[in-house]
């Protein structure tokens, strides 16, 4: 069973992304918080949302954990009410294996601290933002891209940048040592691309722009 498991919650998390290993990862904490005794189930949506919510990350985990039960058989429905839904994991140790491999450091013991920046890291999908950055190097970009550009500069990388002066402050820096590294290359590829073509000076002034015409009205 588990090894059937383990396989597709490889492909689920290739398709989800960050948000599925973050479901993932969520559902055996609060399986793992569980007290031993009577017990409705392993989680809830109810709990999962909290924890999201604590961590503030904001997405709809319900649809994740309706594949994770009727396509993949990783979980089965124990409890069901109006108002509340609790579910049993039937391979922990599929799960276990998983979000042990998707973090990639076997059996090492996270801290509070270490296992928040990891997750506020992953639930900004640093994959595709250095995709991005990757496909528009060495290129004249369009003004749609200029755009991609700029959402990435005011949006996420100020984000990027406190994870990884967190991380550091809080001498997290050598578990996090995967995550400091891939923040490190966007901020090095995003300095290369602004600064090779001449696209700093063009979005400060965007922004400047912005502000002035702001002000004036």
């Amino acid at each position: 069973m588990g090894t059937t498991i383990e396989a597709k919650l490889r492909e689920f998390i290739a398709e989800y992304g960050e948000r599925g290993y973050i479901t993932l990862k969520l559902m055996l904490e609060e399986a793992k918080s569980r007290k031993v005794g009577i017990k409705l189930g392993d989680f809830s949506i109810k709990g999962i949302r909290s924890r999201l919510k604590t961590l503030n990350i904001e997405y709809n985990p319900a649809p994740l954990i309706v594949k994770l039960e009727k396509e993949i058989g990783l979980i089965e429905t124990t409890y069901r009410s109006t108002n509340q839904r609790w579910w049993r994991i039937v391979d922990i140790k599929a799960l276990e294996s998983i979000v042990r491999e998707y973090e990639g450091h076997g059996e090492v013991e996270l801290s509070t601290k270490a296992r928040l920046l990891r997750i506020q890291f992953y639930s900004l999908n640093p994959k595709s933002i250095l995709e991005t950055l990757k496909s528009l190097s060495d290129k004249k970009l369009t003004d749609t891209e200029r755009l991609r550009l700029k959402k990435i500069a005011f949006e996420d990388l100020p984000l990027l940048v406190k994870i990884l002066e967190e991380a550091k402050s809080s001498g997290e820096d050598k578990i996090l040592e995967k995550e400091i590294k891939v923040i490190e290359d966007i901020i090095a590829l995003f300095e290369s691309i602004v600064t090779d073509s001449g696209e700093l000076e063009e979005l400060v002034s965007s922004e400047r722009l912005e502000v002035n015409s702001i002000r004036e009205h």
